[in-house]
């Protein structure tokens, strides 16, 4: 397949990075690590992650490797995953495989965003970009949300430093939630070209 190499450099990428880099809180118990799912609503933990770096949810049954888990939290297909997650961690495919970068294969950009485009490309790149960044957004707020039902009943939960990160996490998620919406193409674009330059607020 066109992404077989990529894929392979991939393995070498943890779940539970892609997990903590979307801002999902884990426990980690022994070798392995759970988390309540963002793909499905729930109260209790049931998305586990093990030492191979996969993943498995035993509440909506979803699982694989950390290709699958970026593509499920960004809702991208698994070819836009690879690419994407293997521009953020620095990874190429085998003989310096591109898929549709170029001869240079996949160039690491800043962590604050994706890669540069072909600018005859920007439009389905910016669509990309938004509903990826959409969906990291909502991630870390439905995440955030379950951090908070853990200290429902506890009456000192404002002493505890995860309850107030959890509140800062979903105000934080909120307005930019509320200001990507707000937002027409030009201030997108404008948005978009700081992250691949790594110039974000």
């Amino acid at each position: 397949m066109k992404h077989n190499g990529l894929f392979e450099a991939l393995k070498s990428v943890p779940a539970s990075r892609v997990a903590e880099d979307a801002g999902i809180p884990l426990r980690r118990r022994g070798e392995r690590a759970w988390a309540c799912c963002p793909l499905h609503g729930e109260r209790t933990p049931s998305m586990c992650f093990y030492a191979d770096g996969r993943w498995h949810c035993f509440g909506c049954n979803q699982g694989g490797d950390a290709v699958a888990l970026f593509a499920a939290l960004n809702r991208l297909t698994m070819g836009e995953a690879a690419r994407a997650l293997a521009a953020e961690h620095g990874k190429h495919g085998k003989h310096g495989e591109h898929g549709e970068h170029g001869e240079h294969g996949v160039a690491p950009p800043q962590r604050a965003g994706p890669p540069p485009i072909d600018r005859s490309q920007w439009r389905r790149a910016l669509a990309t970009w938004r509903s990826r960044r959409w969906g990291v957004l909502c991630a870390i707020r439905h995440a955030a949300r379950e951090v908070l039902s853990w200290f429902c009943d506890k009456e000192d939960a404002w002493e505890h430093p995860l309850f107030n990160r959890a509140l800062r996490a979903i105000a934080e998620a909120d307005f930019e939630l509320c200001r990507m919406e707000k937002m027409d193409t030009e201030d997108l674009i404008e948005l978009y070209e700081r992250e691949v330059d790594g110039n974000v607020d």
